[in-house]
């Protein structure tokens, strides 16, 4: 009987060690996966604070650009309304010189007919 107990207790013993071989390899496995995703956390920080100090960099860039765009297109409707006043200009002095020469023509006319 005493053969017995002694083979029962090692047989216990070894399921013991081998329960607890598990638990060490699988402790192990959560510290490696604990350690992986305390390094990907620290890249996701240091990527949102990189993105965070070059956002308004960013920012400022892109409305230089627009101000550079719409100061190009200001000077196109400078220019643009430049040729609109010579040309309105020009259109009103040839109708002020059509009335002044209808005038004339009436005025010759009525000469003419005295």
């Amino acid at each position: 009987m005493g053969d017995a107990i002694v083979s029962m207790i090692k047989s216990l013993e070894n399921t013991m060690n081998e329960r607890l071989n598990k638990q060490d390899e699988m402790l192990g496995q959560l510290i490696k996966m604990v350690a992986d995703n305390t390094s990907r956390l620290e890249r996701i920080e240091n990527a949102v604070n990189r993105i965070e100090h070059n956002e308004p960099d960013d920012v400022m860039s892109m409305l230089e650009q627009i101000n550079k765009k719409l100061d190009e297109r200001d000077y196109d409707l400078q220019a643009l309304n430049k040729r609109v006043f010579k040309t309105e200009s020009e259109i009103e002095r040839l109708t002020q010189t059509k009335k002044s020469q209808s005038n004339l023509d009436w005025l010759f006319f009525v000469w003419v007919k005295v």
